[in-house]
């Protein structure tokens, strides 16, 4: 195995870190100013997902594949601001939600896959 290959086995290891997102249960949580916190998932590809954040101040929510180049979903970039995403997950696999606050937040985030 060559060096690139272990950085990029790492890379995506630090990309999948974070807690367990499990479909129908409520992930619960505080956030501090300006800080986020990490969740993943497995899904099928053609699945259809319901990502929904709701809490006490400015919160947003990131989808991302976990793919061999992460990338986040339509509508679901960091510039996209969501509080919700739904639509089809583009290929079986992990995925990482990323929950973001700009101040002091509590949270509920929940997904439903279909």
């Amino acid at each position: 195995m060559s060096w690139w290959s272990v950085g990029l086995c790492l890379m995506l290891q630090v990309n999948l870190s974070g807690d367990v997102l499990v479909p129908g249960r409520a992930a619960r949580g505080h956030l501090a100013a300006g800080s986020s916190r990490n969740y993943q998932f497995y899904g099928r590809a053609g699945q259809s997902a319901d990502v929904q954040l709701t809490g006490t101040a400015d919160l947003y929510v990131e989808v991302t594949s976990a793919g061999h180049i992460p990338s986040p979903l339509p509508g679901a970039a960091r510039r996209d601001r969501a509080h919700r995403w739904h639509g089809a997950l583009p290929r079986s696999g992990p995925y990482r939600v990323v929950v973001q606050s700009k101040g002091p937040a509590d949270f509920q985030l929940r997904l439903r896959l279909r």
